[in-house]
């Protein structure tokens, strides 16, 4: 499983190199020995010297001040808080820099000692946070990048950026005329007054994030990012659930003289904005493709606002569920000379609530903007039912309900981040779109769509930011047990709940067949006649204990109205009763 999660991600970083054009000049490793450096390693309340895991340093910060370009920086899982870099006698002004040609790595075990390859870390589990939450107080800044001249050789990987609060700009991460590499980085519960809640990226500072989560920050503008005039690159970045007292609930970005914003194969959801742009607040050039943008709700514009500066481009983006007094899912007004390109999207199912439940467009002439191959609800779909107030028709557009797996809008200004977006078996979205639209934005490269499935596996691309696939309506019933299997005395009679989200296997038992058990089948005794609920979503599974089951696998097959399910029960006390279910 690890090799195709890496293979997966590898193909992933290929294909959005090839389309913003980029070849990093750091190239990824897997070994130590790739380095041209050294390697310095970092755990938590170590008093090494960090030439080895046995002798680590305890203190980030020394590591960081000690590294040379060409070395790497390995920190164990742990909390580590700013202790050098401070500025005149205001302790708060502590903080991590990065350095051009060093590489920082975290999310290697707390107790590390033999690990010798970057593919022995588990950053999502061995978590390394770089924290500014000192208890008593925050610090301003975890990292701080004022001017440095970073470029990508600078990499931040595998690690979560918490408790910065700064008076201006980017609680987590400050980035002023520097550009570096962020992977597989989290950035959450950082605050800022202004600019920023979780990064600020200003001054020609032309960032990469690649991998990247922005999650619960708060500002005034840009609630988890903000961009000011530069022109970063956001590739598989999730933005969610943060919130701006002003615009730019996840992102602001601001562009008047210099800087076009891309956001590639990225999520935005959940997002919450006082005035403009709940989602994305925009005042220059963007391009966003391949990104589902769901369930953010403002005063205007609830998941995109785009404003005076720059054009406009969405290629393959999912654009439903947001809420917003007047365009609740788009609203922009266009300088002149500035274009808006909707092409192979999905804009559907946005609310607001006085006017312009999808897209509010406040510029003077139509004619600026153009949709094509997209689905838009209230657009009355190409031709003479064309809706003129959406710009010029383009062709081939639809307006028709695209079918989502799981629906869930924001509802009474409250966002929402859960939900389903991919298309359904029959969607009108499915085969709709133009291949040559999409390839002009990915130097003709399928890749990948926002969840990973292969773009364009059929004749024609599917509109939105999802592929369909049939696996998109499969999914794994669960199952609850009462009491656990593992408590239960011998005779104690217990309850399966199967929950089945897709109806499938909603209905009675007409064969139940046990086996996988030595010794007498009446090691568990399964009721023939299964009940479901008033809403033929439950199946309630009963049967009772005794001796010989104890400590064994049990499989029961249900053939439930045709289709099969394999119900693996497992009561040994190490499992807690765990219910596996399969379908045949």
């Amino acid at each position: 499983m690890k090799a195709i999660v890496h293979n997966k991600r590898l193909r992933m970083m290929l294909f959005v190199l090839l389309i913003v054009g980029l070849v990093l000049p750091v190239p990824f490793t897997n070994t130590a020995e790739a380095t041209s450096g050294k390697i310095i390693y970092v755990k938590q309340n170590a008093t090494g010297d960090g030439s080895s895991w046995d002798n680590a340093l305890g203190d980030l910060h020394t590591a960081l001040v000690q590294a040379q370009s060409g070395d790497q920086v390995w920190i164990a899982a742990g909390t580590y808080i700013p202790t050098g870099n401070q500025e005149g006698d205001d302790e708060r002004t502590r903080h991590f820099q990065m350095k051009n040609g060093v590489r920082i790595y975290g999310g290697f075990p707390a107790d590390a000692s033999s690990e010798t390859r970057l593919f022995d870390r588990n950053w999502e589990v061995y978590k390394t946070v770089l924290s500014g939450d000192r208890g008593t107080d925050r610090l301003y800044h975890v990292f701080y990048h004022k001017n440095l001249g970073l470029d990508a050789t600078a990499v931040l990987d595998g690690v979560i950026i918490t408790g910065g609060d700064a008076t201006y700009g980017g609680g987590g991460m400050y980035n002023s005329e520097s550009s570096p590499l962020l992977r597989n980085v989290i950035f959450t519960n950082n605050a800022a007054s202004d600019h920023g809640g979780g990064i600020f990226i200003g001054s020609n500072s032309n960032a990469i994030l690649h991998n990247v989560t922005i999650t619960r920050n708060s500002s005034r503008f840009g609630g988890g990012i903000y961009v000011d005039q530069s022109s970063p690159v956001l590739i598989n970045v999730s933005i969610t659930d943060n919130e701006s007292k002003d615009s730019g609930g996840g992102l602001f970005f601001f562009a008047y003289a210099e800087g076009k914003l891309t956001i590639i194969n990225s999520i935005i959801s959940g997002n919450k904005a006082t005035n403009y742009g709940g989602g994305i607040g925009l005042y220059g050039d963007t391009r966003i493709i391949n990104t589902s943008i769901y369930g953010n709700v403002s005063k205007m514009g609830g998941g995109i606002h785009h404003e005076f500066f720059g054009s406009l481009s969405l290629t393959n983006v999912t654009l439903s569920g947001n809420q917003a007094e007047t365009g609740g899912g788009l609203s922009y007004s266009l300088s002149s000379g500035s274009k808006t390109i909707i092409n192979n999207s999905v804009i559907w199912g946005n609310r607001a609530s006085i006017d312009y439940d999808n897209i509010k467009n406040y510029s003077s002439k139509t004619s600026d903007t153009t949709v094509t191959h997209s689905l838009i609800e209230g657009s009355g779909g190409s031709g003479s039912k064309w809706n003129q107030k959406l710009g010029l028709d383009g062709g081939n557009n639809i307006d028709d309900n695209p079918q989502f797996v799981d629906y869930q809008p924001a509802m009474d200004f409250m966002p929402m981040s859960e939900g389903d977006y991919r298309l359904k078996t029959g969607s009108p979205a499915i085969d709709a779109g133009l291949n040559e639209l999409y390839y002009a934005e990915t130097n003709y490269q399928k890749g990948l769509d926002v969840a990973g499935g292969i773009r364009i596996d059929k004749r024609n691309i599917d509109l939105g930011a999802y592929e369909y696939s049939v696996s998109n309506e499969v999914k794994p019933p669960q199952v609850d047990v009462t009491p656990p299997l593992s408590t239960a005395p011998v005779g104690a009679t217990f309850t399966a709940m199967v929950y089945d989200p897709t109806q499938k296997y909603v209905g009675t038992f007409d064969n139940v067949n046990s086996n996988g058990i030595t010794g007498s089948l009446s090691g568990i005794r399964v009721d023939e006649d299964g009940v479901a609920d008033a809403n033929g979503k439950f199946t309630k599974l009963q049967g009772v204990l005794d001796g010989t089951a104890n400590g064994k696998l049990v499989e029961v097959q249900l053939s439930v109205n045709g289709p099969s399910l394999y119900v693996r029960l497992i009561s040994a006390p190490a499992t807690d009763g765990q219910f596996e279910v399969k379908r045949n």
